[in-house]
């Protein structure tokens, strides 16, 4: 099964089994994509929580396990596949905007700079040369 697939089925599985999340009451997974990192970070928290109270686990293991024996322990699961997937792309989403910000903000400096030195080359200009540049500009 592809990531993209597998993607697929977990939100295919929300929509199935309705799906909601323990936040300021119940929540659906629309509801999860209008939230803070923090807020994911805290349902996915009470999510592992739960699931591990059910399978017996003191913490995640990335090895698999048949301890997933209950239809209640699948959903936790699943619920925190999804909280986790939107949390990364909201992540991504953010780095992104960082990156794009931080490049616009180097971008301006240059500009700045490129304008600050064409002062400088205009005032170390005689008088007469300004005059000259003045009188062609005026003339276009």
């Amino acid at each position: 099964m592809t990531k993209k697939t597998e993607k697929m089925d977990i939100f295919k599985y929300a929509a199935q089994n309705a799906l909601r999340f323990p936040f300021r009451g119940n929540i659906t997974v629309e509801d999860l994509f209008k939230l803070r990192l923090e807020d994911l970070d805290i349902i996915y928290k009470n999510l592992g929580c739960a699931y591990y109270r059910i399978v017996g686990d003191d913490c995640e293991s990335l090895i698999e396990t048949d301890k997933i024996n209950s239809e209640e322990a699948q959903r936790l699961k699943v619920s925190m596949d999804i909280v986790k997937e939107i949390f990364n792309d909201k992540k991504d989403a953010c780095d992104k905007a960082q990156k794009q910000l931080e490049k616009r903000q180097k971008m301006q400096k240059i500009m700045d700079i490129m304008a600050q030195k064409e002062d400088d080359t205009l005032m170390s200009k005689s008088l007469e040369e300004l005059q000259k540049e003045l009188d062609i500009l005026s003339a276009e």
